[in-house]
């Protein structure tokens, strides 16, 4: 994926701010993103997954706090390049109040709990230690400043990338958004 700019990261950044230096939201990202690829293609799975960080960062951070289950929802209508998408996250009945008077062709759930999980199990399967919360909840005095942060990192990580690949910078700074934010 990352060959062709298909790279979807923690934060909204393409690339790391460290060469070679991943969070464990990064393997969220990407993973998110390769869940979405099989039914909205991959340019606009990368592009939701960048587009709606703040969506899925906030749904790691109550998974981390909430027994319920926790999804990244993607509702559409239309096709082709007519296609619209409506963004939320959350629990299911949040999800469903967000999508009020949307009228969409589908919406895909995707389950941001399972996917935390999986990430540690697999870590865990490979030697590394993930049982530390990847992100704090919402209302944590650290949930905001390390929002900021995360923004301040992307921003090294776009320079890192137009030092390195001019190339491959425009072609990311010229990747529209993808989707809008459901109503809350």
């Amino acid at each position: 994926m990352g060959r062709d700019g298909h790279v979807a990261l923690a934060f909204g950044a393409p690339v790391t701010g460290i060469h070679g230096a991943y969070l464990p939201l990064d393997a969220v990202a990407m993973r998110l993103a390769g869940e979405l690829t099989p039914h909205v293609g991959r340019d606009d799975a990368t592009g939701i997954v960048l587009s709606h960080w703040p969506s899925w960062v906030e749904s790691v951070a109550r998974t981390e706090i909430d027994d319920r289950p926790m999804f990244f929802a993607v509702g559409f209508k239309g096709s082709g390049k007519a296609r619209e998408y409506l963004i939320t996250a959350g629990t299911p009945d949040e999800i469903i109040r967000d999508f009020g008077g949307f009228d969409q062709n589908g919406v895909i759930l995707l389950n941001v709990s399972k996917v935390v999980a999986d990430v540690r199990r697999i870590a865990t399967e490979v030697g590394f230690d993930l049982h530390e919360a990847f992100f704090y909840p919402p209302g944590h005095p650290q949930y905001e400043p390390t929002l900021k942060e995360g923004e301040r990192n992307r921003e090294v990580a776009l320079a890192r990338l137009r030092e390195r690949n001019p190339k491959k910078f425009r072609r990311e700074m010229s990747r529209k958004p993808v989707g809008r934010v459901a109503a809350r």
